[in-house]
């Protein structure tokens, strides 16, 4: 049953805000001050971190306010104090080349009698110094591509071996799935960062 709201059972409730500052010495650390922390990345090549992280600051120090979503966070680091942009995840557009895909991508087009394949599809890609025609796929949610067209040959025996083919598209499926476990880890850090305090500074 819908409730009916009344003088007699409306009330007015105030709700607490917490505000977390940053304070050096029990002063609140001033914009220039945050300017003066060194930059150094948060994340090591692993994915794991290099210190302790505090919490993030609304301020874009290097006038990044209009970048894609993107936090800078204060950490630790035994006795100092750094900052660091971490940036929102996002692989729009951005495609994966693996050192496998090309010889995958060629085991398949031999093995499917020099035919077009179903799933590949080519870009050309505009470079002053090489030009050149991209071939764009999707393998286990990520966006791959090749460096160039895979290529006919004049006879059968001049194909890549059913073992090689196997291999290479091994090869590509592993490095795939490595990227994509890659890519949860940064989602994973991104949610991390983006739970941590919000910390003021004085203007």
């Amino acid at each position: 049953m819908t409730k009916i709201l009344t003088t007699q059972n409306a009330q007015i409730t105030t709700a607490t805000v917490e505000v977390k500052t940053l304070t050096i010495s029990g002063k609140q650390v001033t914009l220039s001050v945050f300017r003066q922390l060194r930059e150094k990345p948060l994340l090591a090549d692993d994915l794991t971190l290099n210190g302790t992280p505090w919490g993030y600051v609304n301020y874009h120090p290097d006038k990044c306010g209009a970048d894609d979503e993107h936090l800078h966070v204060v950490w630790q680091d035994g006795n100092d104090l750094f900052r660091s942009r971490f940036d929102k995840p996002a692989w729009r557009g951005e495609y994966f080349y693996s050192d496998w895909a090309d010889d995958a991508v060629q085991g398949r087009y031999c093995a499917n009698g020099h035919r077009t394949l179903d799933w590949l599809r080519f870009v050309h890609v505009w470079q002053v110094a090489h030009p050149y025609d991209s071939g764009r796929f999707r393998l286990e949610g990520i966006l791959c591509e090749t460096a160039g067209r895979p290529s006919g040959h004049g006879s059968p025996d001049q194909c890549m071996s059913e073992a090689d083919q196997k291999e290479a598209w091994e090869g590509l499926r592993a490095d795939v799935i490595e990227e994509a476990a890659r890519r949860e880890r940064l989602r994973a850090q991104w949610r991390d960062l983006s739970a941590l305090p919000h910390l003021f500074i004085a203007v």
